[in-house]
């Protein structure tokens, strides 16, 4: 069990789960490989939304002006990189489980239970429905959408998109 003392979302990130443990708080899945934290999973999202320029607080709010995604809204972390991830539950619940959708290559149900499996073959269970499952992928979706067309760094005059003074062309050949 490797311990991790400050973790910081990366676009490595895959999901953030709870775990019982009398010491540590989050279970990290990651490109890398699994880790754990005492971090919250709530403290870990505050401090790599300040990491990348903005709160945790300022990020969700700006989602629910634009979105009006009152309940389970999702957090667009660092949208220049498309950090994203959206919540299973309320993020005040415990057992709260954040997803990384970029990661993601399917779901399965396998007695009665939801999976996601990500790109990397990893798995892992859901705790919400399948219908819930779904609506969040698609906000969150939506989110990406419109600041990849609308936010951050976009250049509207030659369809490019200026991320920490490097060119990104991703609308014309």
């Amino acid at each position: 069990m490797i311990e991790l003392k400050d973790y910081i979302v990366t676009t490595d990130t895959v999901a953030l789960t709870e775990i019982y443990h009398p010491e540590l708080n989050t279970k990290i899945y990651d490109l890398n490989g699994i880790y754990y934290s005492k971090q919250t999973m709530k403290e870990i999202l505050k401090k790599s939304c300040d990491r990348y320029g903005a709160s945790y607080q300022g990020r969700i709010e700006t989602v629910r002006n634009i979105f009006s995604y009152w309940r389970r809204t999702p957090l667009m972390i660092y949208p220049e990189l498309f950090l994203y991830a959206f919540p299973t539950k309320s993020p005040e619940d415990f057992t709260c489980r954040w997803i990384f959708p970029a990661h993601i290559q399917t779901h399965i149900i396998e007695n009665n239970h939801l999976y996601v499996i990500f790109k990397n073959g990893m798995k892992v269970e859901l705790n919400c429905s399948l219908n819930t499952y779904i609506k969040q992928r698609e906000r969150t979706a939506h989110c990406l959408t419109h600041y990849s067309v609308h936010g951050p760094g976009r250049d509207p005059q030659n369809n490019s998109t200026d991320i920490n003074g490097l060119r990104f062309d991703r609308w014309n050949k």
